[in-house]
């Protein structure tokens, strides 16, 4: 089994853009989307094909 690994943030975005506007709170603004980054692992059969099917689909 192959495993596929998606990344989603799903912190405040309004929050995040102020505190990269200020340019001070740049550092801040990195750990915030290190820290409200969550990471979801799928199991496929064959990554391959799932990434031809992914591909194939956003060109459409």
């Amino acid at each position: 089994m192959d495993r596929i690994k998606r990344r989603q943030f799903v912190g405040n975005y309004l929050i995040f853009l102020i505190l990269c506007l200020t340019g001070v709170l740049i550092p801040i603004a990195i750990l915030y989307l290190i820290n409200c980054t969550i990471e979801i692992e799928y199991e496929v059969s064959d990554a391959e094909e799932f990434m031809e099917y992914h591909v194939s689909k956003k060109k459409k």
